[in-house]
């Protein structure tokens, strides 16, 4: 066999929602509406992998378990880079605020902002082939992959969350723990770092 059909590597991209918008309102200032539900957040990230695959065998699984093993990799990844980033009291300190309750002349609440990662929701949306960063030293062939994840959030400003979880979770793929996880997620899985430096 030419090739190993699980060699890869990840590195970030780009930080952009997957409609390629800024994430903030026309007037360039987060919306200051809260909202309870659920909350998709598309994130991009590149991968190198052997030219022997191609964008539509990883999106498709043929020949292959790359998108099987990076949707469990992000699953480890998201609920961890989650706890970390939303349930500490920093966040919680910096964010917090009395509101009033409707109708009601009393003592105002705390918000709550409970921001959760919704398990095994971290999906591939898709895979394309894209040029390998200058500096990249591996060989093979790169593949933006966008995936996305769901977060359960209880009074929180959406843009706020999506604009604190995206460098979040960024730098942890940077930092080489996606390719962590999908090795804890798939022990057999055969990939290596691509090193990108300033993940453009």
């Amino acid at each position: 066999d030419c090739c190993d059909r699980n060699d890869s590597s990840v590195s970030v991209l780009d930080l952009l929602g997957a409609d390629g918008d800024d994430m903030n309102n026309e007037n360039g200032m987060s919306s200051v509406e809260n909202f309870t539900g659920d909350l998709p957040v598309p994130f991009r990230f590149t991968i190198n992998t052997s030219s022997g695959i191609s964008a539509t065998d990883i999106l498709f699984a043929r020949g292959n378990d790359l998108k099987r093993d990076m949707e469990g990799g992000l699953d480890l990844l998201v609920s961890e880079v989650v706890g970390e980033k939303f349930q500490n009291s920093d966040w919680k300190e910096n964010k917090r605020f009395l509101l009033p309750i409707v109708g009601n002349e009393g003592p105002n609440r705390r918000r709550q902002l409970l921001v959760q990662y919704q398990s095994r929701s971290c999906s591939v949306e898709d895979v394309v082939d894209v040029p390998c960063p200058l500096n990249s030293v591996q060989s093979g062939a790169c593949r933006r992959v966008s995936a996305e994840a769901t977060l359960s959030i209880v009074d929180e400003n959406t843009n706020d969350v999506r604009q604190a979880f995206l460098p979040t979770i960024s730098d942890a793929i940077r930092s080489g723990r996606l390719e962590e996880k999908i090795r804890e997620y798939n022990p057999d899985h055969g990939s290596q770092l691509l090193e990108e430096e300033g993940g453009n």
